[in-house]
Formats: structure tokens, C-alpha cells, sequence
């Protein structure tokens, strides 16, 4: 319900036999100091100053206020002013401004109490703390500190709840309250004012004299102690990569308008001055990120300052974590395989420390650092990797280091051959491939095989055979001798150097012509041995699959010539199960899918030579209208089912 205050004009209110509250029209000075919003340097603040803040009078409404204007009281009339407690109060007295506005030289007795507020932020119950004062006609020309007027409970009251500080008279003389200006309106609309009419209470936004809403706030100012603190937790095991955020939990009081007057003036982040370290960038704020630009552990330092009405420099309260960031998963590098009876070097990297250990669950680790040297290996081994920052660890990681066997150096056979022939020398070691060289040491590479065929050579010749088995190379290279005699060879036989034989077709003839007419002789070695045929044709009977040789020369009675290998790749067609029936309905797909298999499928429209219809091993069939017969014929590199 809303109530109308009057001023003079409003005598009309005098016939219900009761007295209105009144503004007498005075001009009020406000001559006290203020401090300034002085930002003070986080270096001279540290955990060496109190965080207990010396007694503070909340000047919360004065600093409001633009201009200042007087509520009267009387007998039946009071003022009220609102106060959160975000935080653990303890409430000692107040200060209020005013002075007796008798014509005569005398003083009136006021009232200041201490109640709890009700959620309509109104006094509730009975006062929980109160104090008289002798009020003087003094008004020494409006300035405030001469109307200023302090009282003290005769004990304090501590309370985390809202509370309001009412000031009252049981005189029917007037006595002048200064408030903030209602006609500007400095209460903000926070209507945290009130006053009684009638002695009951109201908002002050549902009072007004004169016709102005009473938005105003009483500078009834709260004698207080308390303590701050700061507080804070950060991320445990930070990603340096993003940014850091900062849970603060330091004390409510410092963020709040009534007490902090850096709130009040806007630039409460300055309560909040946050310290990394040397070399990083200044922050201010209540909850403020912090981006590091690499992985580093810090000391964080949170000094909170508290700066009150009444002590400008502030009381300060500093709180600290360390943040460790997560080191990164780690990787490696290794010239891999290594060979079998050396040593190698792992290196391994993270932003943490490197911990090596011997299986995934070690409790202990074996090696400390990020670059191994590992024992002499002769097998494929692993090792188990975490990186560690303090108690901030990455998950442990498996590396596997390949091992590739060291060849034995090469066992070879030579050969001898006529003038102007071409010589098959071979090697083989236990592992590998073997490299064929001019020089024992440096060189070019002439060819990767067991055998090599050389040039003609018009003279005995050197080579050399190596064996690498994944760049493991054996000890040394291996000499091979080719002895050329003087008699001059006759014409190489001619015949097919790659032929495909299928396995399931038994034995097969293979040919070969000697263009000048010599005597063939075929063998199943590059060099030396005894012929195992002679003729122009030996029959050849596959026994396995993969890839086998032969070798043929001419003979002309006193020389041979070149020896000629022959490439044999014994194969099969390929095996599949084709199904003998398939029902297809009008509109369907019939898929027939051989892909997954080597080789291919022909398609053909009679049992025997026909048409092919088809040739592959994918083939959907759509839109057939009749019954159809298919013949399928499976086959890969000529060989056929």
C-alpha cells in the first residue's frame, strides 16, 4: 500500500490529527574527505598484512549521494536504512548527521537501534541493539561534519544476515535526518530506505513529500568490523595449451557495494590483483583468465584488498596454489629397426619428464630421461613411456622397437665363363637380400638379387656381394670371381625368360633353340653343377607355388656360352564356390561378388567355346526376363579351372 508524505502544502493531512514527516529547506555541505580511487601496485601487497580490517563506518549512501537533503522525525516517525551481511558483521554503534530543529536552545533524545531485516527489507521483530543520543539545535551552517553524530551500543552484535539501522524519537519536536537526494534520486531504485507513517514501516519507494518518491538512502552509517580472506582453487594438472580459470571463493565481502567502495566506484576488479610470477602479465579481477605461453609450473598468488570507508590503503589477504601443468603424451623418434647385436638410441619428447619402464604395470622405472641408449638387442623389444610433472602424469604409452636380424656375410659362388659371355653369380646369408657391388666398400649398386647375370666380360672380373636385411647389413662385403677364359663363346640360346605354369596342368615341356646350332644343356643352378637334361626341350614338373628357375646353355665342344635363366611362376586359378542354381524375381538383382578373390571369372553362354558374356569378377545381373543358363570359367594368369 502506498503512503504520501507531505510537505507544507499538504495541511489538508493535519485534520486526521497527525503529523506528516517533514523536509525543511536547507542546504547541506558535504566537507568530508573521501579517498581516492587509488589503484595500488601488487607489489606491495603480500600475506604479511592483516586480513583482520581494522573498525570501518559504511559510508554507503554519502558516497551515493549528488547532493544531500533532511527527512524530519518526531514522535511516531522514523528512518531506516538497509545492510546486507554477506559475510560475518560485527556491528558496534552508527553515525547519523543531523541536529534539533526547536526554535529554542535544547536538546532532544534519539533513538538509534540495530534490528533484523524482514524479506521485505523492513525492521521485523524487537531491536536487537540500541542507543540514545542528545540531539542540539546546532546546525553550524549544514555542514556534515559538524551534524555528525556517533553512537555506541553498550555491546556489539555480530550477524551474516541482513540487518537495518533505524533512528527514532519519542519527541514531538523535530529533529533534521540527512539523507542523499531523493529529488535527484540517489537511492538508485535499490528502495533499501524506509520510514514509518502512522508507526508502521514502508519502503521508501512507496513514500514521497511533496510528490517526489523518496528515493533516497539515510546516511545512517553502521559501525563494523570483519574479516577478509582470499581464497581460490585453480585447475588441477592445467593444459598449458588453454586458458586458465580461476575459481575464486574469497571472502563475499569484497565484492560487495556496501563495504568495498572500489564496488561502489566501479573498479572493484582492482580488489583482486593475481600474481604468476616473474615475466607474466599483470591481472586484475574477481575471476580473470591466465594464459601461459608454455608449459611451466607456477606459483599462483591471489592478495586480495579490502578497501573500506574508513582505511584507504585496505587490509589484504594473499592465498596460493601451485599449478602444474599435464605434461603431454609422449612421443619418439628412432632410426628403426635396429639391427640385431647393436645398440640404439630412442629418443622420446613431452613437455614432462620421461620415465621408461619394462612392462605397463612397473611400479618402479627403470631409466630417467628423454634420450635412451638401449642394451645391445637381438629382438623386437618394448618399452613403456610416461611423462610426469610432480603428481601430474600422461597415461603410459607402449613404443616398439623392431629389430631386424644382421645378415651373416654372404656365402658365393662364382663363376667361369667364355670370352663375350655373360657370368651368373650368386650369394645368399641367413637374412635379407643380397646387393651386388664393384667395390668392396663405396660404389654405386648394380642390382638387388641372388643371382646376378653380369655384362659380357671380355675379362676376368671382381664383384662383391652384401646382404641387407632392413638396411642391417652384413659385416663386410663378400668377393665373387668371375674367370674368363680366351675362347670365345658361342651364341646365347633363345627361349622364353618368363612363363607362367599352372600347378594342376602336371608336367609341362619347356624349349629353347641355340641359334648357331650347339647342343643344349640345362641345369637347375646359375653356375657350375651338373646338366640335368640336354636337348632342346626338358620337361618340367611343378611342385609348389611361387616362383622357380632354370637355366640353359650351348655348347660348342670347347666353351659355353652364357647361361640363361629361365623364370618360372608356378600358379593356380583361382578356387571359388559358384553357386550351381540362382532364383532371380522379376526386378531383382542377382550379384555375383568374387572380388575378395584373386584372379577373375569368365562368363560364357555354352558349356564349350561359346560366347563370353561376361568377364569379371563382379557382375550383377538385372533385368533378365527368361530363365538363362550361365557357364562360369574361374581363371588367373592363364591358368583355368
Amino acid at each position: 500500500m502506498k503512503k504520501t508524505i507531505l510537505l507544507f502544502s499538504f495541511i489538508l493531512c493535519y485534520t486526521f490529527g497527525f503529523s506528516q514527516l517533514h523536509s525543511p529547506n536547507v542546504t547541506i555541505i558535504d566537507n568530508l574527505s573521501k579517498y581516492t580511487q587509488n589503484i595500488h601496485s601488487g607489489r606491495n601487497k603480500s600475506a604479511a598484512n592483516p586480513k583482520n580490517c581494522e573498525n570501518d563506518t559504511v559510508e554507503y549512501a554519502r558516497l551515493k549521494g549528488s547532493q544531500y537533503q533532511v527527512v524530519s522525525i518526531s514522535s511516531g516517525y522514523a528512518l531506516g536504512q538497509y545492510y546486507d551481511a554477506p559475510d560475518s558483521i560485527e556491528v558496534s554503534g552508527a553515525t547519523f548527521y543531523g541536529w534539533n530543529l526547536s526554535s529554542q536552545d535544547d536538546s532532544i533524545q534519539v533513538t538509534v537501534s540495530l534490528y533484523k531485516s524482514g524479506i521485505d527489507t523492513l525492521p521485523t521483530g524487537s531491536a536487537i541493539r540500541s542507543a540514545t543520543f542528545m540531539v542540539d539545535t546546532a546546525f553550524n551552517a549544514g555542514v556534515l561534519s559538524e551534524l555528525r553524530r556517533s553512537v555506541a551500543f553498550s555491546s556489539s552484535y555480530t550477524t551474516n544476515e541482513p540487518y537495518i539501522i533505524t533512528i527514532s524519537s519519542s519527541d514531538s519536536i523535530r529533529v533534521g535526518i540527512v539523507t542523499n537526494s531523493y529529488d535527484n534520486g540517489d537511492g538508485a531504485g535499490e528502495n533499501i530506505a524506509s520510514g514509518t507513517v502512522g508507526g508502521t514501516w514502508y519502503s521508501c519507494l512507496n513514500l514521497n513529500i511533496g510528490g517526489a518518491v523518496l528515493d533516497c538512502d539515510v546516511l545512517l552509517e553502521p559501525h563494523v568490523s570483519y574479516s577478509t580472506f582470499a581464497e581460490f582453487s585453480g585447475p588441477n594438472c592445467y593444459n598449458w595449451a588453454d586458458s586458465i580459470a580461476f575459481n575464486n571463493t574469497s571472502s563475499p565481502l569484497l565484492n560487495h557495494r556496501m563495504y568495498n567502495r572500489y564496488i561502489r566506484y566501479g573498479i572493484g576488479q582492482y580488489s583482486y590483483y593475481w600474481y604468476m610470477g616473474p615475466g607474466t602479465s599483470t591481472l586484475y579481477g574477481e575471476s580473470p583468465k591466465f594464459k601461459s605461453l608454455s608449459p611451466k609450473n607456477y606459483n599462483a598468488r591471489l592478495i586480495t584488498t579490502m578497501y573500506g570507508y574508513k582505511f584507504g590503503s585496505g587490509c589484504r589477504d594473499t592465498a596460493y596454489q601451485e599449478l602444474l601443468f599435464q605434461p603431454s603424451e609422449v612421443g619418439y623418434i628412432a632410426d628403426t629397426p635396429f639391427c640385431s647385436g647393436t645398440v640404439g638410441v630412442v629418443d622420446a619428447f613431452s613437455s614432462g619428464t620421461v620415465k621408461w619402464y619394462d612392462s605397463p604395470t612397473s611400479p618402479s622405472h627403470f631409466y630417467l630421461g628423454k634420450s635412451y641408449v638401449t642394451p645391445t638387442l637381438n629382438n623386437t623389444t618394448s618399452y613403456y613411456l610416461q611423462a610426469e610433472n610432480y603428481q601430474c602424469k600422461s597415461s603410459r604409452k607402449e613404443i616398439t622397437i623392431p629389430v631386424a636380424l644382421t645378415p651373416n656375410n654372404p656365402t658365393v659362388i662364382g663363376d667361369s665363363i667364355c670370352l663375350n659371355a655373360q657370368a651368373n653369380i650368386s650369394a645368399s646369408s641367413n637374412a635379407g637380400s643380397i646387393i651386388w657391388w664393384t667395390d668392396p666398400i663405396a660404389g654405386i649398386p648394380l642390382d638387388t638379387s641372388d643371382v646376378y647375370v653380369t655384362p659380357s666380360l671380355s675379362s676376368s672380373t671382381t664383384y662383391y656381394a652384401e646382404a641387407d636385411n632392413k638396411e642391417c647389413k652384413s659385416a663386410k662385403r663378400t668377393l665373387v670371381y668371375v674367370d674368363v677364359n680366351a675362347s670365345n663363346a658361342p651364341l646365347n640360346p633363345i627361349t622364353e625368360l618368363d612363363s607362367v605354369v599352372c600347378i594342376n596342368d602336371g608336367q609341362v615341356t619347356l624349349s629353347a633353340i641355340s641359334p648357331s646350332g650347339d647342343p643344349l644343356f640345362w641345369y637347375d643352378v646359375p653356375s657350375g653343377g651338373s646338366s640335368i637334361s640336354s636337348g632342346n626341350t626338358i620337361t618340367y614338373d611343378p611342385l609348389a607355388l611361387g616362383n622357380d628357375f632354370v637355366y640353359v646353355e650351348s655348347f660348342d665342344g670347347s666353351c659355353a656360352s652364357s647361361r640363361v635363366q629361365k623364370k618360372l611362376l608356378v600358379w593356380d586359378f583361382p578356387s571359388l564356390d559358384i553357386p550351381s542354381l540362382d532364383t532371380l524375381c522379376t526386378g531383382d538383382t542377382l550379384t555375383l561378388d568374387f572380388t575378395n578373390s584373386f584372379g577373375s571369372v569368365k562368363w560364357f553362354d555354352s558349356p564349350v567355346n561359346g560366347t563370353v558374356v561376361y568377364d569379371s569378377n563382379y557382375v550383377a545381373l538385372i533385368g533378365l526376363g527368361n530363365s538363362t543358363d550361365f557357364y562360369l570359367e574361374p581363371y588367373s594368369l592363364g591358368c583355368v579351372d
